[in-house]
């Protein structure tokens, strides 16, 4: 099993602080306060992450680690009393988070699209799925022009649906969202708002194994998206990007 641990530049912990840029390849025991029993998560222990997680932790420097001693699995994390810091995922750079970014508004996009469809509005969402296939393609906004992502999605929030269930136009403004965040706010936000989106539709998307909770389905397209990226193993239960 290969684990993972997002850091901040010079390879600082995102939470504590801790300077792991001066010690790879060395092992760090954990200050553990549960005793004799597990490392509880989120206070104490070395906190790290498989490749199904990795959509959760996002910042600037992905790294590889090595694990020891008991491991406790708890939801999007792993958690042990010792890690020693291996390679850093190079292909983790600056441009794949940028594409990473643009790969979920487009996610949204397609979610937005979708809803529209359902709801009876089937030229609409063929035009934002256009639009969003051209973003996809170069990632700029183009604001202001007819074929823009930006206003065929604002023409969704403005369309009228017939079915009071649906939420056509609430997706739509997500995708304005989206755009807005692209540039100001980090790939975990904008991974954070593509799983939102698919939690608001109407008709649960997913394979059988996920009818029940799209939000976890979104993840799980992040998380392969991010594998085939990256290079890495796939992650348990993915989904083809």
């Amino acid at each position: 099993m290969s684990y993972y641990k997002f850091l901040r530049p010079a390879g600082t912990g995102p939470f504590t602080g801790y300077d792991w840029g001066t010690v790879p390849g060395t092992w760090v025991d954990a200050e553990v306060n549960a005793g004799a029993g597990d490392v509880v998560p989120c206070r104490d222990g070395i906190h790290a992450c498989r490749v199904e997680d990795l959509p959760y932790w996002l910042t600037e420097e992905l790294w590889r680690i090595d694990l020891d001693g008991p491991l406790v699995i708890h939801e999007n994390k792993v958690v042990a009393r010792r890690g020693r810091l291996g390679t850093r995922v190079e292909q983790w750079t600056r441009a794949a988070a940028r594409e990473f970014s643009v790969a979920c508004v487009c996610r949204v996009a397609y979610h937005a699209a979708a809803e529209l469809r359902d709801a009876g509005l089937a030229a609409l969402a063929e035009s934002i799925e256009a639009a969003a296939a051209a973003f996809g393609q170069n990632g700029i906004g183009q604001k202001g022009k007819g074929d823009s992502l930006d206003e065929h999605a604002r023409a969704g929030i403005e369309a009228a649906v017939q079915d009071p269930g649906s939420t056509a136009n609430l997706l739509s403004a997500y995708v304005i969202d989206a755009l807005e965040s692209l540039d100001v706010d980090p790939p975990a936000a904008l991974a954070y708002i593509a799983a939102r989106a698919a939690n608001q539709r109407s008709a649960i998307l997913g394979d059988a194994a996920h009818l029940d909770d799209p939000y976890l389905d979104e993840r799980r397209w992040q998380a392969s998206w991010l594998a085939t990226r990256l290079g890495l193993p796939a992650p348990a239960g993915s989904s083809a990007p």
